[in-house]
């Protein structure tokens, strides 16, 4: 479905998924330029099922039957990018929208879409695979398999598992691990997760090496459970959102945390722009959208969308 050309968006805007459709916003106050969008395939609700290419240009929405919808930016109509036939439990997209990564939690899979050919490469033995993300490139897609504590490797020319590892600490795995992002670089992935100790249990985020998917290190924080995770445009800070509804910073360089940003709200989910100068946090139910500075590592003013906010996920185009 189309919307007139005067109410087209231009730079960068806000999208939500809610409810059937997807709404449009301006970044300064979260003005509504437009929506809600009604897709033709029914969006599955929820943080990870809607995202947008790094070159701002392609934003796809994850249906419950299995079909990706591709919203163009310019001229908000809807194709279909392509049609998975499977139950599914996310999505990640390449740097310019040629190829879309679906999860399917239940059968154990990732499908690699190309969207302009419309084939799809069904890769199995991913158990429980919960986030996922690209390399700058496209030419490495990075799963996180929380229950088994495990980053796969699949290299996207072959469509097969070119590596994978799995973590832990002192005879522990990395437990709860349902975050993970990628460097601007792509030299280092991090992930974060929950181990147990002598004294309890201890939240960790864990950089890896990209090269031989090793662990870089292991950084304890006072978190609770992190649900997203963003990187500054130069790499050397991360923030974690976790369960309670705050912020963690990092200094990847120093070793250790810096920072925590206490939210009014317990925001779950979270995404960046693709010059990562901003970190966007959201919940079901909630219509505010937190704002975090990734370079200042402060919250910025937050953004409040119309409409229904039920299974709120946002997504940043630039």
């Amino acid at each position: 479905m189309g919307v007139p050309s005067s109410v087209v968006p231009s730079g960068a805007h806000l999208w939500a998924q809610t409810g059937a459709g997807v709404t449009v916003h301006e970044l300064d106050g979260g003005t509504t330029v437009s929506g809600p969008v009604q897709l033709a395939h029914r969006p599955v609700g929820g943080s990870g099922n809607l995202a947008v290419s790094a070159d701002g240009k392609r934003v796809f929405a994850l249906g419950l039957d299995g079909v990706v919808a591709e919203l163009n930016t310019s001229t908000l109509v809807e194709s279909k990018a392509g049609d998975t036939k499977q139950p599914s439990g996310g999505l990640a997209v390449d740097a310019t929208g040629a190829l879309v990564a679906v999860l399917h939690t239940t059968r154990q899979t990732v499908s690699l879409l190309d969207t302009q050919t419309k084939a799809v490469a069904d890769i199995g033995g991913v158990l429980n695979p919960t986030s996922a993300v690209f390399s700058p490139d496209g030419a490495t897609l990075y799963v996180l398999c929380s229950g088994v504590s495990r980053i796969v490797a699949i290299d996207t020319a072959e469509c097969a598992v070119a590596a994978q590892v799995t973590f832990g600490r002192g005879g522990n795995l990395l437990h709860l691990s349902h975050a993970l992002a990628i460097a601007p670089d792509g030299g280092r992935l991090f992930v974060t997760g929950n181990i147990t100790t002598e004294s309890g249990h201890a939240d960790f985020l864990v950089p890896v090496g990209t090269d031989k998917l090793t662990a870089v290190d292991y950084l304890e924080y006072h978190g609770d459970g992190a649900t997203a995770l963003a990187v500054n445009a130069d790499g050397r800070f991360v923030h974690s959102l976790d369960r309670r509804g705050k912020v963690v910073v990092f200094d990847t360089d120093a070793g250790k945390q810096t920072t925590t940003l206490d939210l009014n709200g317990e925001f779950t989910a979270g995404a960046t722009d693709p010059d990562r100068t901003r970190f966007y946090l959201s919940h079901s139910g909630h219509r505010t959208v937190q704002v975090v500075d990734l370079a200042a590592a402060v919250l910025a003013p937050s953004l409040t969308v119309e409409g229904g906010a039920a299974q709120l996920a946002v997504v940043v185009s630039g």
